[in-house]
């Protein structure tokens, strides 16, 4: 079963070409327009047993930030890997967002193929750690 991944971009343009080359890359991708609107979602999904495998945000949002979306869905899981995409390059923010368990952060225009590398990683990763913890359960 393949893992889903949240898009979250108030750019109708950024989150229509992000979701179509993840899905091309053949991943499931379910998009949100805003941070609130992307937690309700992850939240709903993880009560019914179904969470996302991953996140990616952008950071500069009406009505909820990227890191505040991040700092949210933290409150609830720490397992959920988080990727925050901005327009705007801080060394100070991304070296914080690092610190707080951000799995990336990609500045804008974003390479795609990076991008696709970089969920792979991380969501083989995410799975290799879950057969791990599954193989340590069974013996």
């Amino acid at each position: 079963m393949k893992q889903r991944i949240m898009v979250v971009d108030d750019d109708p343009g950024i989150l229509l070409t992000t979701t179509f080359f993840l899905r091309q890359a053949g991943f499931d991708v379910i998009q949100a327009a805003n941070g609130r609107e992307a937690l309700k979602e992850i939240l709903k999904a993880q009560r019914m047993g179904k969470p996302y495998g991953l996140l990616i945000t952008d950071n500069q949002m009406p009505k909820m930030s990227g890191r505040e979306l991040f700092q949210e869905v933290r409150l609830y899981t720490r397992s959920l890997p988080v990727f925050i995409v901005s327009g705007l390059w801080d060394a100070g923010f991304a070296r914080q967002l690092t610190k707080d368990g951000c799995a990336a952060f990609f500045l804008k225009p974003m390479d795609i193929k990076e991008l696709v590398d970089r969920v792979r990683i991380v969501l083989n990763r995410k799975g290799m750690q879950c057969k791990h913890l599954s193989s340590q359960l069974v013996s």
